[in-house]
């Protein structure tokens, strides 16, 4: 079963800090991905189980498209 992750960069007290959330909802993913990006870079992986697929660095909407 395909899973998405939402994988957010920032800077907290000097440190770079990555934080990863799992959904299986790629409608759901992409929303909390629109919502999170003001804080830090964000980038949308898509997850079949064995690896990671399709990275997206994530500017604007546009590039929100698996």
């Amino acid at each position: 079963m395909r899973k998405y992750c939402v994988e957010q960069e920032r800077t907290l007290m000097g440190k770079t800090v990555t934080t990863r959330r799992l959904f299986d909802d790629r409608t759901a993913a992409k929303k909390f991905a629109r919502e999170i990006r003001a804080n830090g870079k964000v980038q949308l992986f898509s997850y079949d189980g064995s690896k990671f697929e399709t990275i997206k660095s994530l500017p604007d909407k546009k590039a929100l498209r698996i």
